[in-house]
C-alpha cells in the first residue's frame, strides 16, 4: 500500500486523518524549536497530530492500548538495570521492551523481554504460511525486510486490527499478547496471535503463536473489514456435520484451520474444510454446506478425524477432541479473564465459546480476555483424561471482532 501526502509533513493523509487533521492545509508543521508549544519531542508535528508524540517508533496508538506513556521513550524507567556502566543515559526504548510499563531489575533478556522475540515470530511465521505465489506484494516485502521499524510500519500498512496488551495469564504469569488480522491473498483472512513470556513462567517461557485461517469460496478484498465481522463466524465453526444458512450466503468458506505452536516448536492444528458447493432444501427453507472432514494433527503429521467432546461448562470450560471411540486426541480448558488474570463473567458452555471466541462480545459483556489452554500428548488417551499440570498450549486471546481497527 502506497500512501501519499498531499503536503510535506512528514506523515500521510490516511495518518492525518486518524488525527483529524487537514491532510491538505499546512498548519500543524513547524521547524524552528523555538516557537513550538505543545510537541513533547520537537520533531515540528504537534502532539495534537503526531502519531508518535516521544519519537521511539512506538506509535501513541499502540502505546495508549499496552499502557506504557505517549511521552517517554522508557515508560518504565528500567534502561539503567540493562546499562549499568552507563545508567545516566541508559534506556530501554518502548519500541524494544515487550513490558514497556513493567520495570526490570535483570539484564537477562529471557527475564526483561525484548519485543524482537515477538517481532521475529510474527515474520517467521508469516513467512511459513505464504508461499503462494498471489500473496499480497507486502508480504513479501514485509518477510524480506530486516529493520524493526520499517517492519512494524508494514504490518500496520496491511493489518486490518492489530492490538498489543501487557496483561496477566490465569497462572499469575506476565505476558505480551499481540494479535493481527490481515488478508493475505484476496480470499483469505488471518488472525496471528503471539504470547511472549519471560523466565518465571518456566516451561511457558518464549514465544506460543496461533494461526487461524478462513479461505473463502469467494474473493473477500474487496469488502470493508465490518463486513467480514459481521459474517456468520459460530455457524460456520459450531456444526459438525453441515452449516446450515437462513439465506442463501454471498460469502462462505472452503478450509479453516487453527495452528498452535508453543515455544518448543511443537503445533497442533485443527482443520476443517467445508464442500465449495452449497444446496438448498425446500422442506427446510434452509442453504446448507456439507462439513467434508474436522481433523486434528500434530508436529505435521496425519490428519486424524475428530468430534467434539463437550465437557464442563463454567468458567473455565473444558471439552475434547475425540474420535467417538477411545482415542481421546486433545482436551481443552478456556478462560474466561480480565487483564489481571482473574476469573469474570458468567458459566458459559463449548457452544458460547464457538460463539465468542470467533465472532467476539455475545454471550458476556465482562471482559474480552480468553486463557485457551490445550493439554495434546504424543500418544492419545485411551480414557477421558484428567487436566492437570501444565499444558502444551497456553495462549491468551482476544476474539477477533473484538481487536480494534487499526490503530
Amino acid at each position: 500500500i502506497n500512501q501519499q501526502s498531499s503536503q510535506e509533513n512528514n506523515f500521510t493523509d490516511t495518518q492525518e486523518d486518524k488525527k483529524n487533521s487537514d491532510p491538505v492545509e499546512k498548519t500543524e508543521y513547524h521547524t524552528d524549536p523555538a516557537v513550538i508549544t505543545g510537541d513533547f519531542d520537537k520533531d515540528g508535528i504537534l502532539d495534537d497530530v503526531d502519531t508518535d508524540d516521544d519519537n521511539d517508533g512506538l506509535l501513541d496508538a499502540h502505546e495508549t492500548q499496552q499502557g506504557s506513556n505517549t511521552q517517554d521513550t522508557d515508560s518504565d524507567n528500567d534502561g539503567a538495570y540493562h546499562f549499568p556502566s552507563d545508567p545516566a543515559s541508559a534506556a530501554i526504548d518502548d519500541f524494544y521492551d515487550a513490558f514497556p510499563n513493567q520495570a526490570d531489575n535483570s539484564a537477562d533478556p529471557l527475564v526483561f523481554g525484548l519485543r524482537s522475540h515477538a517481532r521475529d515470530s510474527r515474520e517467521t511465521i508469516i513467512r511459513s504460511y505464504n508461499i503462494e505465489s498471489d500473496v499480497r506484494s507486502e508480504i513479501l516485502e514485509l518477510v524480506s525486510e530486516t529493520r524493526e521499524r520499517q517492519r512494524d510500519a508494514i504490518v500496520d500498512s496491511i493489518t486490518d486490527a492489530q492490538i498489543h496488551k501487557v496483561l496477566t495469564d490465569v497462572n499469575g504469569y506476565r505476558v505480551r499478547m499481540e494479535e493481527y488480522i490481515f488478508r493475505p491473498t484476496d480470499r483469505k483472512i488471518v488472525c496471528l496471535n503471539l504470547c511472549l513470556r519471560t523466565a518465571e513462567a518456566g516451561d511457558l517461557r518464549g514465544v506460543t503463536s496461533l494461526w487461524f485461517e478462513v479461505e473463502f469460496a469467494q474473493a473477500i478484498n474487496s469488502l470493508p473489514f465490518e463486513t467480514i465481522k459481521d459474517f456468520d463466524w459460530d455457524t460456520f465453526f459450531s456444526c459438525p456435520d453441515a452449516v446450515a444458512y437462513a439465506s442463501e450466503p454471498a460469502y462462505y468458506p472452503a478450509n479453516a484451520f487453527m495452528e498452535f505452536k508453543n515455544p518448543h516448536g511443537t503445533t497442533v492444528r485443527f482443520n476443517r474444510d467445508f464442500d465449495d458447493t452449497i444446496y438448498y432444501e425446500s422442506y427446510s427453507g434452509y442453504w446448507y454446506q456439507t462439513i467434508i472432514s474436522n481433523t486434528i494433527s500434530r508436529n505435521g503429521g496425519t490428519g486424524l478425524g475428530i468430534n467434539i467432546l463437550p465437557g464442563v461448562m463454567g468458567n473455565p470450560c473444558t471439552f475434547y477432541f475425540w474420535n467417538g471411540e477411545a482415542a481421546y486426541y486433545a482436551a481443552v480448558k478456556v478462560h474466561h479473564i480480565n487483564e489481571s488474570g482473574q476469573l469474570v463473567g458468567e458459566p458459559f458452555s463449548v457452544l458460547d465459546i464457538f460463539d465468542d471466541v470467533v465472532s467476539g462480545g455475545d454471550f458476556d459483556a465482562v471482559g474480552n480476555f480468553y486463557d485457551i489452554q490445550i493439554w495434546a500428548p504424543d500418544e492419545p488417551w485411551e480414557t477421558l483424561p484428567s487436566i492437570t499440570g501444565t499444558p502444551d498450549f497456553d495462549l491468551v486471546y482476544m476474539p477477533p471482532g473484538d481487536v480494534p481497527e487499526y490503530p
